[in-house]
């Protein structure tokens, strides 16, 4: 994680289906004991992809994540929507 810049890993199983977060600090909790990752991973909020952007940010504003993850109607993960990808959205039709 620390190699790539991220302090999040969205995770999923075999078929896409999103499972959940894992953070840096969830591992940081667990370093001294043998937990799974399934047992560490914490349920995340999600917006599906067909809603819209105002949904995502609202999401963003009043939860304070800094992401939010973007499944289909079948729970796979198609993305994430994060806070700056927003800023940029609005950057581009300025």
């Amino acid at each position: 994680m620390r190699e790539r810049g991220v302090d999040s890993l969205l995770i999923t199983d075999y078929n896409n289906i999103y499972l959940g977060t894992v953070t840096v600090r969830d591992i940081q909790k667990n370093l001294n004991s043998k937990a799974m990752l399934s047992e560490i991973t914490s349920e995340r909020p999600t917006v599906n992809e067909n809603d819209n952007v105002k949904k995502a940010v609202k999401f963003l504003i009043n939860n304070g994540f800094q992401f939010v993850p973007v499944i289909d109607d079948n729970s796979h993960l198609k993305g994430i929507v994060t806070r700056s990808s927003i800023v940029n959205f609005v950057l581009d039709y300025m």
